[in-house]
């Protein structure tokens, strides 16, 4: 099963709609996290759903192009500095984050749909 972690209290509303338009994909599951020690949990790769500025559709970030963008909240800083550690020390294989767009309709909704698709297939 895949898991897709949230780190966005933001995103919570968005995550139930996208959760009942998904059902038809049960090998992915959402799961909420409060902060980066939430990740000392996780083993293996790491998908991460984080809400950026100035973006329109999703888009799939690895952790240095992440740090380059504007997270809505500064703690998306201390979420990057805290996956490359979690990296460079075995812990997770792999981080990605998805970035989201501050306002979410149902466009949006449907192309993060897709790229979670396609990554679940990739897993």
């Amino acid at each position: 099963m895949m898991r897709i972690l949230t780190f966005c209290p933001e995103l919570t509303p968005h995550i139930h709609r996208l959760s009942n338009q998904m059902k038809d994909f049960p090998s992915v599951d959402f799961v909420e996290i409060e902060d980066v020690n939430s990740l000392l949990r996780i083993k293996g790769d790491a998908l991460i759903l984080y809400v950026l500025k100035d973006i329109e559709e999703p888009v799939l970030l690895g952790i240095k192009d992440f740090k380059k963008r504007r997270p809505v909240q500064p703690r998306g800083l201390d979420l990057a500095s805290f996956l490359e550690r979690m990296e460079s020390i075995g812990r997770i294989r792999r981080a990605k984050i998805i970035g989201v767009p501050e306002q979410m309709d149902e466009s949006v909704l449907s192309s993060l749909g897709e790229l979670i698709q396609e990554q679940s297939a990739r897993s």
